[in-house]
């Protein structure tokens, strides 16, 4: 019983969204693309049939990733041999004999600056591609008609000794 009336509901809901009137005007949503964009960045680029600009977030997010990758590898590297070099223990093999202790530590901080830095940039490609999908979905109906122009007239106050100039669209 409880199957067949599932299966009645499911088919009146069915027949529900196919009687609607056809003449329906879809709404473009700025939160969808944003949400579009924060699950799958790129995504609400598409959303909004800005095509082009997809490939160019992904790539901006991948390069930023694959530098902060490599810059953790470098930093991890030069953060053991630093701390094999410093411990005190005569068994430890040093990875790198010809550098000293200040040399490593430089590198280790030069390595975990490049890490934050290549992190910080992978947070802003991430985040511009949310704010240009979410602003680019609220000019997406806005149309520009042939017509426009601008004229600049000058005006002469009868109160005021100076002369200004009107802008009409």
């Amino acid at each position: 019983m409880k199957i067949k009336f599932f299966f009645f509901l499911l088919v009146i809901t069915f027949l529900n969204l196919f009687a609607q009137d056809s003449v329906q005007v879809k709404e473009h949503s700025p939160l969808k693309a944003a949400i579009f964009s924060a699950v799958i960045p790129g995504s609400g680029q598409i959303y909004n049939r800005q095509y082009w600009k997809t490939p160019l977030y992904i790539a901006g997010m991948a390069t930023t990733g694959y530098l902060a990758y490599l810059n953790y590898q470098a930093y991890k590297t030069y953060k053991e041999a630093y701390f094999a070099k410093t411990d005190g223990d005569s068994l430890t093999i040093d990875p790198y004999p010809y550098y000293s202790a200040q040399n490593l530590l430089d590198l280790m901080s030069y390595y975990r600056r490049n890490l934050e830095l290549s992190v910080i940039g992978f947070t802003a490609v991430y985040v511009l591609n949310i704010l240009d999908a979410y602003v680019y979905a609220h000019f997406y109906d806005f149309h520009i008609s042939d017509d426009l122009h601008l004229s600049i007239r000058p005006m002469y106050w009868k109160n005021s000794a100076r002369i200004c100039f009107t802008l009409t669209f």
